[in-house]
């Protein structure tokens, strides 16, 4: 059985179109919902499935965004 979980994740800033985009597409691939706020700070937050979330979450540290 799986839980829903949700997760807040800070960036110094998030600005480029890429960056946006590529939070967007993760958030699809791993099958979670969320919100992100662009600007300085950034802020990211999924909620979704206790293993896609964490799944989003790495790779998002992993591959788009310095946390």
């Amino acid at each position: 059985m799986s839980c829903l979980i949700r997760c807040l994740l800070y960036s110094h800033h998030i600005h480029a179109r890429a960056k946006i985009k590529a939070i967007h597409r993760l958030a699809e691939n791993c099958n979670v919902d969320g919100i992100f706020k662009v600007g300085r700070p950034g802020y990211v937050f999924f909620h979704g499935d206790e293993l896609n979330v964490q799944k989003a979450v790495k790779a998002l540290k992993v591959n788009i965004i310095q946390l």
